[in-house]
């Protein structure tokens, strides 16, 4: 069965880091030092690319660039990159919201663009529910 054919709702199991990335709406990370997506991908890239070993997310873009993504390496399953559903059950598409692997993500997806698109660095997605889209439902009475 080719990908041309499969439902378009349905969610990825892997993603390169420019497909992550553009899926990301928003971020847990976003704060007062970063006030959009693009200050936030910036800092991060800046963080990845710094010497391994000088700070939060350090070396990770030397890594993936030597190495691609190794699960291990990064601390298993708890720092796989997340992407969460947040908003509400009314929204009608739901919000795309980056929890986990800001680092690698950036990497990921600068070493991408500077290859012109020879390479594509490959991300397993871990997908969490951080919304009101459940139906509501009124409590039991009894």
């Amino acid at each position: 069965m080719s990908a041309s054919v499969l439902n378009p709702n349905q969610l990825k199991l892997f993603m390169s880091g420019t497909e992550f990335k553009n899926a990301s709406s928003t971020s847990v990370d976003l704060s007062y030092r970063d006030r959009t997506m693009d200050q936030l991908w910036t800092r991060k890239l800046a963080e990845a690319k710094a010497p391994a070993y000088t700070g939060h997310g350090a070396g990770i873009y030397e890594s993936l660039k030597n190495e691609g993504f190794n699960k291990e390496h990064y601390g298993g399953d708890w720092d796989t990159p997340t992407l969460m559903f947040a908003g509400h059950r009314t929204d009608p598409v739901p919000v795309m919201k980056q929890g986990e692997g800001h680092h690698r993500v950036a990497a990921a997806a600068e070493i991408e663009r500077e290859s012109g698109g020879r390479r594509t660095i490959w991300m397993p997605v871990r997908y969490e529910n951080h919304s009101q889209w459940a139906p509501t439902v009124p409590p039991a009475v009894g």
